[in-house]
């Protein structure tokens, strides 16, 4: 909840900053969100109150198939929250809407942390707190985050994604299918396009727990079958409306080769990849540009952490080849094409840089994690040489404080690097 409401309140704190408050003048109808987007929001108002149909429209043209437009567009509840405002308030409507799934990007990493302990078992010191709460709103406000203030459909993305990691991971330790199958069927039924790339990027995130079992192969051939059971219920449980959208799909953009590019091998310049984990680097929304990758320069530094502090080879050859794998994504166009359902995105480029800012934070906590094991180890090692028991007790005491202040402290800092980075961008 906390997580939650940290994120919305910073991102109300980035939009107040360039003057997009409810009511003024300026407003979130950028770009598509202007050209598009607020009229597909205004369609969906009609649908409801007039009882227009959801599988036919005559606003387009002589009249069209509205099942498509809906269900990429529109069909995460959250959508309705623009119903709560009169249509000549629909940017506040919007506003409000923004707002509410980017509290529920936070929210559900915040859960995610918790529920699968990458943070620590010892959770409810608020130590633990303030490193999910910093690792929350890094993954809530992320370049890309900021990005999906004018393309909010692919916030249902961020949001299930954790549901759906979390699910993957139930499912290695035994537990029923059920924890993947509903969250990938939620996730298909929000938003298909961003289900796509999370169920993909699933089968990396399984290899990557299980990389900690000491005979992983065996590991992988326990769980897979019941991985790709998961996985097809969650598809069988989406098909009501997945079903129609493939059959619109097939009659139309199934039918464009989906070439927009210049054809080269190259999507980006890959060298320049790495300042797009600073602050401020934020290149352009059109398709040669380069993907949000920013998540906070906290999380960077707590994921070399985890390369550093990590025993285990094998976990870092995972860790480090799943990044590896996603950066040659972005640079390489039949992998970056792939990414994108085998197509050339229009604008918006690397539109999976969610799953990065995801996985970095995953990385991140391991690394908080091992630090504080680390620095926790050295203290107990330092007072096992001193003379007297209890001179050693009080000296944890009064060394217990640090390492908490000190999370805080990166916290704080956290959330004004979001916050100019964020105002930065929307400029």
């Amino acid at each position: 909840m906390i997580a939650g409401l940290l994120s919305s309140g910073l991102l109300a704190l980035i939009f107040a900053l360039r003057g997009i408050t409810p009511g003024s003048d300026h407003t979130l109808l950028m770009f598509d969100m202007n050209e598009q987007f607020a009229a597909f929001y205004a369609s969906l108002r009609y649908a409801f109150r007039n009882g227009n149909n959801f599988f036919y429209s005559w606003s387009e043209g002589l009249g069209g198939n509205y099942i498509g437009l809906y269900a990429y567009y529109l069909a995460s509840p959250l959508s309705l929250l623009t119903l709560l405002w009169p249509l000549e308030s629909l940017p506040t409507g919007i506003y409000g809407m923004v707002l509410a799934k980017t509290g529920l990007c936070g929210a559900g990493m915040a859960y995610f942390l918790v529920k699968s302990r990458a943070a620590g078992d010892d959770s409810k010191r608020w130590g633990r707190y303030n490193l999910i709460l910093l690792l929350s709103v890094s993954y809530a406000l992320m370049s890309f985050g900021i990005l999906c203030s004018i393309l909010p459909m692919y916030l249902d993305g961020m949001i299930l994604l954790p549901f759906v990691m979390l699910g993957v991971r139930r499912v290695a330790e035994g537990k029923g299918v059920w924890h993947f199958a509903v969250p990938l069927a939620l996730a298909i039924l929000f938003h298909y396009y961003t289900a796509y790339m999370i169920a993909g990027f699933s089968f990396f995130y399984l290899l990557w727990i299980l990389s900690g079992e000491e005979k992983m192969g065996a590991a992988l051939a326990k769980v897979l079958p019941r991985y790709l059971l998961g996985g097809a219920l969650g598809v069988g449980l989406s098909m009501p409306l997945l079903l129609p959208v493939i059959l619109d799909l097939l009659r139309g953009k199934g039918q464009d080769p989906g070439t927009y590019s210049d054809g080269r091998f190259l999507v980006s310049r890959p060298w320049k990849l790495p300042l797009r984990l600073l602050p401020g680097h934020y290149d352009t929304l059109y398709s040669n540009g380069l993907p949000a990758l920013y998540c906070g320069l906290a999380v960077l530094a707590l994921a070399i952490c985890f390369f550093v502090l990590e025993r285990s080879r094998r976990r870092k050859l995972c860790g480090g080849g799943i990044l590896l794998l996603l950066l040659l994504c972005f640079s390489l166009r039949p992998l970056y094409r792939v990414w994108h359902g085998f197509r050339d995105p229009v604008a918006y480029p690397g539109r999976f840089a969610f799953l990065w800012g995801f996985f970095l934070c995953v990385l991140a906590a391991e690394g908080a994690r091992l630090l504080a094991e680390k620095i926790e180890g050295n203290k107990i090692k330092g007072n096992k040489i001193k003379e007297k028991e209890s001179a050693a007790k009080k000296s944890q005491a009064r060394r217990g404080w640090v390492l908490p202040v000190c999370v805080l402290c990166l916290l704080l800092w956290t959330c004004c690097e979001l916050c100019l980075n964020g105002t930065a961008q929307v400029k």
